[in-house]
């Protein structure tokens, strides 16, 4: 349980470990989080996160899922917040102008939390695809476990 505990933490040292420049015909450093190519990604993973069980990857990956859930909804409450503080309405789809913030005119403050929830909602995704993959799915079944999620 501990192992599931530290693996939901995108900054994990299995996530920033970096192979040698050059591997996987990259002509710069890559992380986990840093690949292109999603196989390339459970390469990666399954290299530094060796010993893991497909059933504990599964975990990991669930455990990832209802983080990037978190952060999605951390993400909406603090639009809507914002939007009322800036022109007294809600949120509403076509207010979205600006990636991952929204709208510029909101404060600073707000922008530094919408970016981080953005941020890190978008990682805890992208390794939650990684683990259902080392896991044992394709890359398109990890996506569909993803999108039924809502994510």
């Amino acid at each position: 349980m501990d192992k599931i505990q530290e693996a939901l933490n995108p900054e994990h040292p299995a996530y920033l470990a970096e192979p040698r420049r050059g591997w996987g015909n990259y002509t710069r450093r890559v992380s986990v989080l840093s690949v292109t190519d999603a196989s390339d990604g459970r390469r990666l993973l399954k290299r530094f996160m060796p010993g893991l069980s497909a059933e504990v990857h599964r975990a990991i990956a669930d455990g990832h899922v209802r983080k990037a859930q978190e952060h999605q909804a951390l993400w909406a409450k603090n639009a809507d917040e914002a939007m009322v503080e800036t022109f007294a309405r809600p949120f509403r789809v076509h207010d979205y102008r600006v990636s991952g913030i929204a709208r510029e005119e909101f404060s600073d403050e707000r922008k530094n939390v919408l970016r981080m929830c953005a941020r890190r909602g978008s990682e805890h995704h992208r390794l939650a695809i990684l683990h259902y993959m080392a896991a044992g799915h394709c890359h398109r079944k990890a996506l569909q476990i993803c999108r039924t999620a809502g994510l």
